[in-house]
């Protein structure tokens, strides 16, 4: 028997189809973002020299910037505009576009350079040479726009990246995280799913580490240290159900009533705050019983057994059958 307990065939299905369905409208909605964002104008600027060599005389600036077209679509009235902080820009030019395509103007401190439009792929460059500068050489004020657009800086990879590759790395991603998920929840459920384990992880809020840990810490935190410190050394890994088992067995040899209080916390302590799946609360719940009939509390332990019977369970039946004291407290005919 697994720990994270048996689910019904139809939730691994609808788990498995609301997984391949998320997928699709992932991969669709990327699809369609992309054909959307890549019909919209893509206005990209780079630096690519920003140096200051020793003169005889002074210091020389060099400043060069790269502006592309990324997109699909023309970019019109393309105006890029460089103030500079310091130093006297002495020489300006313009290459990767045709002299009558562009115009250039500006001051001894701005450089601006106009173009009637700027076709889809295409990019220019802007080189300056800046007298009496001092090392490093500031960035210049950066203004790049168009008709309808605005200049953003260019990512460094972002030119070797096809739309749709990243588009496969985010479905092979989403790939990965489905697989990923099905092999813990294999892993902790004996290759079940269960619904409440999917929003237990999507959204956690109880915890699924190391399950002789979680254990351990709730027989901790009720003062069961003796217990606790059996369970971290137990030699081989331990189901929740299993730990209860044991844990069980032990507290009913005991004659101490404060203890098998201090057990009841735990128990219930675990409940609330591990991640355990449906099959294995229901043995639990059903140890709990067993321990709520031992301190003489039946009214608890009833409690306890109709919790552990909700829902039909053919293991939780033959337990209960297998054991004449909780056998007892239900009617023959509907174990």
């Amino acid at each position: 028997m697994g720990d994270e307990t048996t689910a019904p065939k139809s939730d691994f299905r609808t788990i498995l189809l609301t997984g391949f369905v998320s997928l699709v409208v992932g991969v669709g909605s990327g699809l369609l973002i992309v054909y959307l964002t890549e019909k919209r104008p893509k206005l990209t600027y780079d630096i690519t020299t920003q140096e200051v060599f020793p003169g005889r005389q002074n210091n020389v600036g060099i400043f060069a910037l790269r502006i592309s077209n990324d997109g699909k679509q023309e970019i019109e009235q393309l105006l890029c505009l460089l103030r500079f902080s310091q130093g006297e820009i002495t020489e300006r030019s313009v290459a990767g576009i045709p002299e009558s395509a562009r115009n250039v103007g500006g001051s001894d401190r701005e450089i601006e350079v106009t173009v009637p439009f700027l076709n889809p792929g295409e990019q220019f460059s802007v080189h300056v040479l800046l007298a009496n500068v001092s090392p490093p050489l500031t960035r210049p004020s950066i203004d790049v726009r168009g008709k309808g657009v605005l200049g953003r800086a260019a990512q460094r990879d972002a030119r070797s990246r096809n739309p749709f590759t990243e588009l496969l790395s985010v479905a092979i991603a989403a790939i990965a995280t489905i697989t990923t998920f099905a092999m813990f929840t294999s892993r902790l459920g004996g290759g079940r799913l269960t619904v409440r384990m999917l929003k237990d992880i999507l959204n956690p809020t109880s915890h699924s580490g190391d399950q002789r840990d979680t254990v351990a810490f709730a027989l901790d935190t009720k003062g069961l240290l003796e217990d606790a410190q059996v369970i971290r050394e137990w030699p081989r890994d331990i189901t929740y159900w299993a730990a209860s088992d044991v844990l069980c067995s032990r507290w009913l040899r005991s004659t101490d009533l404060a203890e098998i209080k201090k057990a009841l916390g735990a128990l219930s302590l675990l409940l609330d705050y591990a991640a355990i799946a449906d099959e294995s609360r229901r043995i639990v719940l059903l140890n709990m019983a067993k321990l709520a009939l031992a301190s003489g509390d039946r009214d608890l332990a009833e409690k306890y057994l109709t919790s552990a019977r909700k829902t039909k369970d053919v293991i939780v039946a033959k337990r209960i059958k297998a054991d004449p004291n909780l056998a007892s407290m239900i009617a023959p005919d509907v174990v």
